[in-house]
């Protein structure tokens, strides 16, 4: 009787840690943080940005803006989760144009991202700035500290 227990109780830990990605996988918009209030990065506004964690352990990735700079960049590859940090790997196509660098921007990607509450952060943005968030979610909370 005991061994049907421990059965049991091996069989549940192990689908729990088997379906743990899949609170990840989804279709993500990124949102930027400035002077208090959230920004959906739609397109609306010049900027748009769109991450699309699949079940398979791929991803795309979609980044426009013309707000000061043009960035076109569209990232295709595969993602990992490992804990609260999901990895991406994967191969950019795009163009930068900031002024100073008038060319294209291909090759190699890499970036690594923090699960947090549901939401995606970290990346080249400084912490509390930006944060990535499952569509139809709506904004991320503001941080007092931020809204000064």
């Amino acid at each position: 009787m005991r061994w049907w227990i421990v059965f049991g109780l091996m069989v549940s830990v192990g689908c729990s840690r088997s379906k743990a990605p899949d609170l990840v996988v989804g279709n993500y918009v990124g949102w930027q943080i400035s002077m208090g209030s959230a920004t959906e990065l739609n397109g609306k506004t010049g900027m748009l940005e769109k991450l699309a964690l699949k079940a398979d352990g791929t991803f795309d990735y979609q980044l426009k803006s013309n707000v000061m700079v043009t960035i076109l960049q569209d990232v295709h590859g595969t993602w990992i989760q490992s804990g609260a940090t999901v990895t991406l790997t994967g191969t950019t196509k795009g163009y930068v144009n900031d002024g100073y660098k008038n060319e294209p921007d291909n090759g190699p990607y890499s970036q690594a991202l923090t699960l947090n509450s549901g939401m995606l952060t970290g990346g080249a943005y400084p912490k509390g700035e930006h944060y990535l968030r499952k569509e139809g979610t709506g904004a991320p909370p503001v941080s007092p500290s931020k809204s000064k």
